[in-house]
């Protein structure tokens, strides 16, 4: 299966034209920046990319990270396309720990997102940062977090995973290669 990339750029800049902005629920929030959830002009956008695209290219996906100020699912636009892939990548979130860990509320929170999503579109996808983002020159093993929860994005339609991992072969090295093998 073939996935093209329709993600906004990186690093914000959304419309706030009236028009975008009735797309977004009112009073619905994104957690982490107290932003306006933008999940759902983004979701109207994508479908409408899609039913385009799906005239000639029926056979292929579009990809979009499921990010920044659009981590929260849909309310008002909670039909996804078929050819539409959300791409969870958790980066707002805690890495430290599982999305099973009972002490992380914001991990229990993705794990909640994920389920709603998992419910919307035919496939999702992760891209998960496999090194502590905060520190990435001390050795960090994320074996144990895969361990538990690529298997349950697996019970809910995985289609695809990235664990971005950096080159520093002295500290990362044996668990990027672990990771490679899991």
């Amino acid at each position: 299966l073939l996935a093209q990339s329709i993600s906004p750029n990186d690093g914000g800049g959304a419309c706030v034209c009236l028009r975008c902005r009735a797309l977004d629920p009112e009073g619905y929030l994104e957690p982490s920046s107290g932003a306006p959830a933008l999940s759902d002009r983004y979701i109207y956008f994508f479908n409408k990319v899609a039913e385009i695209v799906s005239e000639e290219f029926p056979d292929r996906h579009l990809a979009y990270l499921v990010y920044s100020d659009y981590s929260r699912a849909p309310v008002k636009h909670t039909e996804l396309h078929p050819m539409i892939v959300p791409v969870f990548a958790p980066i707002r979130y805690p890495r430290l720990h599982s999305m099973f860990n009972p002490l992380s509320e914001q991990n229990i929170r993705l794990r909640n997102e994920i389920e709603k999503y998992a419910r919307y579109a035919k496939h999702i996808g992760y891209y998960g940062y496999n090194y502590n983002l905060a520190e990435t020159i001390v050795p960090f093993s994320k074996i144990g977090i895969w361990s538990r929860d690529l298997p349950w994005l697996c019970e809910r339609g995985l289609f695809q995973a990235t664990l971005e991992t950096l080159g520093n072969w002295n500290t990362n090295g044996p668990h990027a290669y672990l990771s490679a093998r899991y």
